[in-house]
Formats: C-alpha cells, sequence, structure tokens
C-alpha cells in the first residue's frame, strides 16, 4: 500500500471510529432516557435536566453517526477509485511486460520478398566480402546467418571464410563462433574502402529496416587479417 493509500485508510479508519463512538452516544442517551422514564430519581431537576441531556446525547450521535459514515463512505469510494486506477497501471505493466517478453522470445526472421528488395538495393556497392561469426551456436542465430547471407550473395557480395578457426557450414562455409556482441553488428577494420564502410551501414540499415535490430561500427585491428582487410565481419548475438 502506498502513502497515498495509507492516508486514505488512516482518515476512514478514524471516521469510522468516531461514527461508533456516536452510535455509543445513542446508546447512552437512550439509557439515560429510559432510567429517568422508571423514576430512577425524584429529583425535579435530574428529570428535566436528564431529560434534555440524553435527548442532547442521541440527537449528536444521530448527527455525528451520519457526518462521519457519510464521510468514510466517499473517502471508501475514492479509496476503491485509486486502487482500480494502480491495479489497471499494474495490469497495463504487466501486459506490455509480457509482449515485450514475446517480442524478446520471437525469432528474428526476414521476409522472402524483403530478402530480394534487399538485395536489389544492395547490388551498387558488389563485389564486396563478407563473413559471419555467432555469439553461441543457436538454432535462431544460424537461421539468421542463413537469410542474411542469401540476402548478400544475391546482391553479388562475396562470402569468405571467417579467417580464424571457424567452423564449417553444411555448404563449406567457415564461421566464427564466440563473438561477444548483442543483435547485429556489420564491422570493418579503420583502413577498410570506402566502398565497404558503405557497404556497412548500407547493411545495417537495411536490417534495421526490416525489424532487425543492427549497426555498422569499427571492429577490432585483429580483424585486419592479411587478405581479409576489405571485408564485412558480420555478426550475431542475442537481440536486446
Amino acid at each position: 500500500m502506498n502513502k497515498g493509500h495509507r492516508s486514505l485508510a488512516e482518515r476512514i479508519e478514524s471516521l469510522e471510529g468516531w461514527a461508533d463512538f456516536s452510535a455509543w452516544m445513542i446508546v447512552v442517551g437512550l439509557v439515560v432516557e429510559v432510567g429517568l422514564a422508571a423514576g430512577v430519581s425524584d429529583s425535579s431537576f435530574v428529570n428535566k435536566w436528564g431529560l434534555v441531556a440524553s435527548d442532547a446525547l442521541v440527537a449528536i450521535g444521530v448527527a455525528g453517526e451520519i457526518l462521519f459514515t457519510r464521510r468514510a463512505r466517499r473517502l471508501s469510494a475514492e479509496l476503491q477509485t485509486e486502487s482500480n486506477k494502480q491495479v489497471a497501471a499494474a495490469n497495463e505493466r504487466a501486459a506490455n511486460a509480457e509482449l515485450e517478453l514475446a517480442k524478446f522470445r520471437s525469432r528474428r526472421f526476414i521476409p522472402p520478398v524483403k530478402i530480394e528488395e534487399i538485395a536489389e538495393r544492395l547490388k551498387r556497392l558488389a563485389p564486396v566480402k563478407f563473413d559471419f561469426s555467432v555469439s553461441a551456436i543457436d538454432q535462431e542465430f544460424m537461421g539468421l546467418m542463413d537469410q542474411i547471407g542469401l540476402m548478400c550473395l544475391w546482391a553479388n557480395w562475396e562470402w569468405v571464410d571467417w579467417p580464424f578457426n571457424g567452423i564449417r557450414r553444411e555448404d563449406n562455409r567457415a564461421f566464427g563462433t564466440g563473438s561477444a556482441t548483442h543483435n547485429v553488428t556489420v564491422e570493418h577494420v579503420f583502413s577498410a574502402p570506402q566502398v565497404v564502410q558503405e557497404a556497412a551501414r548500407a547493411l545495417a540499415t537495411e536490417l534495421s529496416g526490416v525489424g532487425i535490430a543492427a549497426s555498422d561500427m569499427l571492429g577490432s585491428v585483429a580483424l585486419a587479417f592479411p587478405g581479409y582487410e576489405e571485408t564485412l565481419h558480420i555478426r550475431i548475438g542475442r537481440k536486446t
């Protein structure tokens, strides 16, 4: 319960306490009135003013009970409204979190028609060499590698082997593993030709355009392996 809820609850509890006190005033007033009617005192003064006091107690008790009960009821309604709002907000947050979790768990996929469209746009940069590495052997990573690789091949780019002890695919192309990356990064070394740097930006932009989080960046100096300075290194990791 937050601070606002506690404040309302405390006020309601206080009002209910006063309503109970008012009810006891009515009871006391009625008891006094019954006692006077039963002739518990022979004093005219006691009978006269006792009756006034009992009537006053009953009147004040009735008024107090009505007043405090109404106020408590109104605050209870406010508390219920606030609770409903908070429950609705919590449900909305839960639904959004569930949606985000579903998106996170969903498999990244490029529709075939988009692969063809992107390949056509990337052809202007051909020929560009590229290789792959993945952060782990994962079915989703491998499937995305297949799609991006096919797209680049259709763009007349050249798929080359990963230079550092790669793992062979069924098509005999080697890819790297253990890449410390998230999403998709398209890397090139600082000394890469301008067309390679432009190709990295273009590929990352096209992937982002179809919902695949991707970015282009400068890669490690170690990637400037002899003969690979002009190669794009496409790294695939878990999406964030």
